[in-house]
């Protein structure tokens, strides 16, 4: 036996939680840091260099092989 569909029963809200109250935030004092004295370089300045020659050209134009 069919029954007429019934409609859904309003459930009720599930409670909210009560807020937390704010905790106060506590402050510490930073402590002082010294100033961040100059690091030298890890690598020491590089020197001037005289430009080095071109490197020799692979596909320069050769006689023809007078052996083929």
């Amino acid at each position: 036996m069919l029954l007429p569909a019934l409609p859904n029963p309003i459930l009720p809200k599930p409670a909210r939680p009560a807020p937390r109250p704010e905790l106060p935030n506590p402050t510490f004092p930073l402590p002082r840091l010294p100033n961040p004295t100059l690091v030298p370089p890890a690598f020491p300045k590089p020197r001037f260099c005289p430009p080095t020659l071109p490197a020799p050209r692979l596909n320069t134009p050769t006689l023809p092989n007078p052996t083929l």
